[in-house]
């Protein structure tokens, strides 16, 4: 195929000609697909790149679930449109086992981290708290991991348990300035969107497919 054409296509699939301008986010994403998100700016560069999207409006529409950024394909964040939080968490299922395997050669059983996920669910029924404030509020709950979990990256079984519970779609992470290009967070409780139809295979067919 001649490569001057098949640019062109990918530049219109992309949405790069100009055929979203003045979308709104959930559309553009839903569209030309999610966009990558750890914390840094490419969400708002992609939405500006397509539609010509203020920061202000991204950031309104995180506000409203319009879009948010989940936990969900290869175990990565994405920020996607509203219409595919289902598929996204199905996607993601599976990501904290590797986080729990470490715990238990650390001699910490699963069921301690369902019991600290349950704590974390009432805490959170209270209203939105932030991971210290989870940590004072649920005391000798949340375990000290030492020097052998901070070696591997895990201090406390705090973490975990958020992950866990992220992954199922329980709770959510609230940016502490409603903005995505930062990496300080409080929680919430949320109710699970209802998950993709199907199996996981069939969730990464769908996947690959868009």
């Amino acid at each position: 195929m001649d490569q001057t054409k098949l640019r062109a296509w990918w530049w219109h699939r992309q949405g790069l000609d100009g055929s979203l301008e003045g979308a709104d986010p959930a559309t553009v994403l839903a569209r030309t697909g999610w966009a990558r998100s750890v914390g840094g700016s490419n969400p708002y560069f992609t939405l500006f790149a397509r539609a010509g999207t203020a920061r202000a409006d991204v950031d309104a529409a995180v506000a409203r679930l319009d879009i948010y950024e989940l936990p969900s394909a290869r175990g990565c964040t994405y920020v996607l449109p509203a219409s595919d939080f289902g598929l996204g968490l199905q996607l993601g299922r599976g990501t904290a086992e590797g986080d729990l395997k470490v715990l238990d050669k650390l001699g910490v059983p699963r069921q301690e981290i369902e019991d600290l996920g349950a704590a974390v669910l009432a805490e959170l029924e209270r209203g939105q708290r932030d991971p210290a404030e989870l940590k004072t509020a649920l005391g000798d709950a949340v375990r000290s991991l030492g020097e052998a979990g901070r070696k591997r990256g895990l201090s406390t079984t705090l973490p975990v348990s958020l992950g866990l519970l992220q992954e199922r779609g329980e709770i959510r992470r609230v940016p502490a300035n409603g903005r995505l290009d930062q990496q300080r967070y409080a929680y919430a409780r949320w109710t699970p969107p209802e998950p993709a139809a199907g199996t996981a295979e069939e969730a990464r067919t769908i996947l690959a497919r868009r």
